[in-house]
């Protein structure tokens, strides 16, 4: 049975490739390049979900009729939401501008 040459990588022991694309494919190799947009996206949905959760529960604690803590913390979680989306997509955009 035949082996393949390993490329070298400047790593003690050699194998693997210098690469870190190398031997994916097409479709592993989108999701690698998409994988911070799909963080920003993440980041931005957790912190409407994890805020708005925090002030619909302050107003249950408090007491409220009217449910200003869950509208409150909807708004604070979009504005950090978006605050974290845009700081990463900037980031990865550079990141892919470098490249």
């Amino acid at each position: 049975m035949a082996q393949r040459a390993r490329e070298p990588t400047g790593e003690p022991g050699g194998g693997g490739a210098a690469d870190p694309a190398h031997g994916l494919s097409s479709l592993a190799a989108g999701y690698r390049k998409a994988e911070p947009y799909m963080a920003a996206s993440s980041t931005l949905l957790a912190s409407v979900a994890v805020f708005t959760l925090l002030g619909y529960g302050l107003d249950r604690w408090l007491g409220h009729s009217v449910q200003w803590m869950l509208v409150v913390g909807a708004v604070v979680g979009i504005a950090v939401g978006f605050t974290a989306f845009f700081t990463k997509i900037a980031a990865a955009t550079r990141a892919d501008h470098r490249t």
